[in-house]
């Protein structure tokens, strides 16, 4: 390729595998470190995780809850690779660029849907359209707004961009990643979401909301000798115990967890496991620069100052460092002078009543909002209430929704605080979708010059230097104007009882399914 596919520095924090899978010269055998030997066909796996997805349309694939689903039945246009910060040609052929601004993706020739219609041009174009039209509610609608493209023929589509951005490859592998069949969209309207007719490597059989949702193999996938195995079940168990039982017990082949005490009982209990550190600080308060109580800093600040993070990571999420930094220590955007603020209960006081007198208000309720039916999230937050309340005249209600209408808030911009991620996972992408403030992921309405003219500067530039240094100082900034709040440091460990292969988690807590095998 020409200069399509912009490679980041490598996580500086290093990549740590217990439980890699290896090659093999005879047959494969099974141990606590993982199946040895080549990957072989055949056996359902069944994959544990926390939240169930909130649809299966292609326009909202780029949602982190439907992400490990719709990389199933969709494939994406675009693969990442966390260790290296590469991307490459996945469900497309290729993807290429001269100047970062005009693109020329190119597809597969002879890729067809479920339904045995062209996985072509005019797919992609379609799946498009979907995505830029508002009332399809896609995360990426900002964006395709954004591009205009062209079917030049079948198999080849010209895209130009308003500017030059050679971080484009990021949204062929999440927001415009998904495809569906057109016909099965036009046929199936608003039942597709549940029904959907996609060209990766599995299919939905049967989805139990809330439950489960179980795949069977797509024997016509373009990958061929992919995917391994014969059926893929995704089983929604929001408690990290009982994940890890199901595991233990074989109810379960696989899952993950983000927290340090549940990893070291992973590890205690024998079971293999592959880690991956993140770029940042995992999920922490999102702030809603929409809401006047919320976008005044004397309101924010109070209410972080009154936080003790020591403790809600300590003791909410198992022993996991508290976030000091939104960068960890040894991670490539790092900066030791960026510190985050402290629990200073005399201060937040402070600040909250400068609110009052700015205002003429005498008490105030600021309201929380979290994914209901997560234990862990429940405990964090009536932990932040207790520690919030200790402000004279401040109440901090907690407001637990269930995924799907929690994400209609965020999008809607209908909530004050919110429980969320940073974003910044595997890719420092995210960065701009978050927090630029033409952002299609900017929910919290966040809009700062410096880290508008910084994610811009890292769009055009393919010296990773300067890319880095233009992340490191929206990091930066975003500590200095209290954009957003983590919590706590993020490995994710994935774990099995050693006879599953291809687990190193692509995109969050999730493996690309395609590769996954069982031994």
């Amino acid at each position: 390729m020409k200069k399509s596919l912009r490679t980041a520095a490598v996580l500086a924090a290093g990549v740590f595998v217990l439980g890699a899978c290896g090659q093999g010269d005879a047959g494969n055998s099974v141990s606590a470190d993982g199946p040895s030997g080549d990957p072989v066909r055949g056996g359902e796996l069944v994959y544990s995780y926390s939240v169930d997805a909130s649809t299966l349309d292609p326009a909202a694939c780029g949602s982190s809850t439907s992400w490990q689903a719709c990389q199933a039945i969709y494939g994406m246009l675009m693969r990442f690779d966390p260790a290296t910060g590469d991307y490459a040609p996945h469900m497309a052929a290729g993807l290429d660029t001269e100047d970062g601004r005009v693109w020329t993706l190119t597809l597969r020739d002879g890729v067809t849907f479920t339904d045995g219609t062209p996985y072509d041009a005019d797919a992609v174009a379609y799946n498009w359209e979907r995505a830029r039209d508002p009332q399809n509610r896609s995360s990426a609608a900002a964006v395709a707004q954004r591009m205009t493209w062209q079917v030049v023929d079948p198999t080849t589509v010209r895209i130009e961009l308003p500017a030059p951005n050679f971080a484009f490859p990021s949204m062929l592998y999440t927001g415009l990643g998904a495809i569906g069949s057109p016909a099965a969209l036009e046929a199936r309207g608003a039942d597709f979401g549940a029904n959907p007719v996609g060209a990766g490597p599995f299919t939905l059989e049967t989805w139990s909301r809330g439950v489960e949702m179980q795949l069977a193999r797509n024997d016509g996938y373009w990958d061929e000798g992919k995917p391994y195995l014969d059926a893929f079940t995704i089983k929604i168990i929001a408690d990290e115990r009982q994940r890890l039982a199901a595991v233990e017990s074989g109810e379960a082949d696989l899952a993950a967890t983000i927290l340090a005490d549940s990893a070291a009982q992973v590890e205690q209990a024998g079971l293999a496991l592959t880690e991956r550190p993140t770029l940042a600080a995992a999920q922490g308060l999102r702030f809603n620069f929409a809401d006047p109580a919320v976008a005044d800093e004397n309101l924010r600040r109070a209410v972080v100052l009154a936080m003790n993070v020591d403790e809600i990571a300590g003791v909410v999420h198992g022993g996991v460092g508290p976030a000091t930094t939104i960068a960890p220590e040894g991670t490539r955007f790092h900066d030791p002078a960026a510190m985050l603020p402290s629990e200073d209960l005399a201060e937040a006081q402070r600040r909250f009543d400068l609110y009052r007198s700015e205002t003429g208000l005498d008490t105030v309720d600021v309201q929380y909002m979290i994914v209901a039916g997560i234990p862990l999230l429940a405990q964090e937050a009536q932990m932040i209430k207790a520690q919030v309340e200790r402000i004279d005249g401040l109440t901090l209600t907690v407001l637990p929704l269930e995924i799907a209408a929690r994400q209609a808030a965020l999008r809607n911009g209908d909530f004050m605080i919110a429980n969320d991620s940073m974003g910044l996972n595997y890719d420092p992408e995210a960065l701009y979708e978050r927090y630029h403030t033409a952002g299609s992921e900017n929910f919290g309405k966040y809009s700062d010059p410096q880290v508008d003219a910084a994610l811009e500067a890292s769009r055009a530039s393919q010296d990773p230097a300067e890319v880095d240094e233009a992340y490191r100082a929206v990091l930066a900034r975003l500590t200095e104007t209290l954009g957003v709040r983590p919590l706590f440091y993020q490995t994710t460990t994935m774990y099995s009882r050693g006879d599953v292969g291809g687990t190193e988690p692509e995109y969050l807590y999730y493996p690309p399914a395609d590769g996954l095998w069982i031994g």
